[in-house]
């Protein structure tokens, strides 16, 4: 164990010192919690090397905490992370991070539970409690009792709107922005009650060993018979599926701004190649692609909904072709030089992911390529885990799972697809290269 502990703090102090070393030679700078969330804080982030020394630290960091903490405390935090996901949905819901942040524009350092109480009605010792949650999580800072201000962290959970605007018009208040914390609002609600029925799922002699959209804890937890996606076309569920559409882009914030942009060597292709990406939402990345004509595919609803979301946010993106598309029906586009399939492979089963990727191949000139992402990533030196740490699994919602890179060869295989690259550099989802053959 002791040789285990000194490799482990050695990992993370020598990780820190590349860190520093890097961000000193490319005039980054590393922020420290009480900063400001920004573009800028997170530049460090986009440098390959930094984002790997930054991952290694923090991975050696929570892999040394979890062996010298009681085993007893390490089960009893992941057991109470509902506590956390209800407490990060309280302060959502109350717009905590935008009155916080307005309470500094107004030269205030912090702002009681009482004042906060103010703003949302809600009682201000539970609201309290709910704060306290987070800062010992190093989520807000309490810097006297029951006195909170936001840190770096909460920072990502502010709209940037005003208060006021936010309580004239709930339903919009993810309009124009990001989108992290519409996804984060997502994870506390829909997913966070689909999870508590995963056991129940699984022990079910029917649904337990099936893989039918309909047949996942989701339908369980909310009492339908009807798929995720169909659920969120009642008229019951406008707010949610407005919520979700645009809490893709946040996902997508995840990983740095340029992924998409390093991801391929774009000027590699002929100008006005037709780039399609499917199942593409807003597809604000894609958009900043030169030289290419690009198609964004997705279900009608969300193509007007993207159209309503570009004019006010990105009126310049609305130059890009964009149709309705199922990406289970025949692909209409015969002549494209690359298909994305961003954030999209992740939410099937195998059994819909050969139909979404056979579909596209059927339709692909040969020599074709696709870009789809993976979890795959540089490995980890021992005794790290050598996936750096938590894993993500999305079958509660949608019977379907993020895949290891052999996974997602064996489903491109099977279909006709050739893995050429892996872009194994980034922070999240990574980048892969594939060629129809």
């Amino acid at each position: 164990m002791a040789s285990t502990l000194i490799t482990l703090a050695e990992i993370v102090l020598s990780s820190v010192r590349d860190l520093q070393r890097i961000c000193s030679d490319k005039g980054y700078a590393v922020p420290t919690l009480h900063d400001v969330f920004s573009s800028e804080s997170e530049a460090f982030r986009t440098d390959s090397d930094a984002c790997y020394s930054a991952k290694l630290a923090a991975s050696a960091a929570m892999q040394l905490s979890s062996t010298l903490l009681p085993p007893s405390l390490t089960l009893y935090h992941g057991g109470a992370g509902h506590y956390t996901s209800a407490a990060l949905r309280v302060v959502i819901e109350c717009h905590v991070a935008e009155i916080l942040r307005e309470a500094v524009l107004n030269g205030k350092q912090g702002l009681h539970a009482k004042k906060i109480d103010a703003f949302t009605g809600v009682d201000s010792v539970k609201l309290g409690r709910s704060l306290r949650l987070l800062a010992t999580q190093l989520i807000f800072r309490e810097s006297e009792p029951d006195v909170f201000a936001n840190n770096r962290i909460s920072c990502l959970l502010d709209s940037a709107k005003p208060v006021e605007q936010i309580l004239a018009d709930r339903f919009h208040k993810y309009d124009g922005t990001g989108g992290f914390c519409g996804f984060l609002e997502d994870l506390t609600t829909v997913s966070h009650k689909t999870s508590t029925c995963v056991w129940e799922n699984m022990k079910d002699p029917i649904t337990g060993h099936s893989v039918k959209l309909n047949h996942a804890p989701f339908q369980r937890a909310f009492r339908t018979q009807s798929t995720y996606f169909e659920w969120q076309k009642g008229k019951e569920q406008r707010y949610i599926r407005h919520r979700f559409n645009i809490s893709m882009q946040g996902m997508a914030s995840m990983r740095p701004a340029n992924t998409i942009l390093t991801a391929f060597d774009w000027q590699s292709l002929a100008p006005n190649s037709i780039v399609v990406d499917v199942g593409g939402g807003l597809a604000t990345s894609a958009a900043q692609i030169s030289q290419i004509k690009l198609v964004v595919q997705d279900l009608p609803a969300i193509v007007d909904q993207c159209k309503s979301e570009l004019s006010s946010s990105h009126p310049d993106l609305l130059e890009s072709s964009r149709i309705d598309h199922d990406f289970f029906d025949a692909q209409p586009i015969r002549n494209a030089s690359v298909f994305m399939m961003k954030q999209i492979i992740h939410d099937w089963s195998d059994e819909r992911c050969l139909v979404i990727v056979d579909t596209v191949l059927s339709y692909a000139l040969t020599g074709s390529l696709g870009l789809n992402d993976s979890r795959t990533q540089r490995k980890a030196p021992a005794p790290l885990l050598s996936n750096f740490g938590p894993a993500n699994d999305l079958h509660a919602i949608m019977n379907g799972q993020e895949r290891t890179l052999g996974q997602l060869t064996d489903i491109l295989h099977r279909t006709g697809w050739r893995i050429m690259r892996v872009n194994a550099d980034g922070d999240y989802h990574q980048p892969v290269i594939a060629v129809a053959v």
